[in-house]
């Protein structure tokens, strides 16, 4: 059953039971990962009370454009809506802390994840779209990379795995609110976080808006074999 997001922001179940859920209004600077064609895209999506989207995709180097795409609808605590123009449907989870979920398209899967931003979405300026002067985004420039240690455990047992954390990096940046989205077995958990953490992005405080700034990245172990 398609149930429209209600003001209470809890979605009732039986008896008393509810669970709160996450509200999408307002605007969310995300990443959408797992096509690997495109690799990992900076979208922001502002979230209307009238249950519109608009949607712009970041470009280094170029003046933001926003478009309109489909309504959004909530099902149980599931948030979905959907961007024609590149084919994929989206599903969050409106009952973890930061918006995020899953993409599909015909013949491709991927994921989503959103930190909220303090940036306003006038949408009557959008009427005249040629009358916007979009802001310039500044890519994220990683200043030390730090890949994970195989954890002895695992390669003692012959342990293959892999892990997607995403993240806000502030405009100092370091690294603040990293998030498991992905992690194939927990003896990885520990060694993925620990190069995460110890990753630094070149600042870009004097360069835009102080504002932080959503990343995620991904961690394979694989075993070399001898033979």
């Amino acid at each position: 059953m398609l149930i429209l997001f209600s003001s209470s922001l809890s979605a009732q179940r039986s008896g008393s039971n509810s669970i709160k859920l996450l509200d999408p209004i307002g605007t969310w600077d995300c990443i959408v990962y797992g096509a690997p064609a495109l690799g990992d895209e900076n979208y922001i999506f502002s979230f209307s009370n009238d249950y519109s989207i608009m949607a712009s995709k970041n470009i280094v180097n170029e003046d933001r454009v926003w478009q309109n795409i489909s309504p959004w609808e909530v099902n149980d605590t599931e948030i979905l809506f959907s961007d024609q123009r590149m084919g994929r449907n989206f599903r969050g989870n409106l009952t973890r802390f930061n918006l995020g979920g899953d993409w599909r398209t015909s013949n491709s899967v991927g994921g989503w994840w959103c930190t909220r931003s303090d940036e306003e979405v006038d949408r009557k300026v959008y009427n005249d779209i040629s009358s916007f002067q979009g802001r310039v985004i500044v890519p994220l420039i990683p200043e030390i990379i730090i890949t994970p240690a195989y954890p002895r455990q695992a390669h003692r047992e012959a342990l293959e795995g892999s892990a997607v954390i995403c993240f806000e990096v502030l405009p100092n940046g370091e690294i603040y609110n990293p998030e498991f989205l992905e992690l194939s077995d927990e003896i990885f958990r520990a060694s993925s976080l620990d190069a995460l953490m110890s990753t630094k992005f070149k600042p870009w405080g004097h360069l835009v808006e102080l504002e932080r700034r959503p990343a995620c990245r991904s961690y394979l172990y694989r075993l070399d074999y001898a033979y």
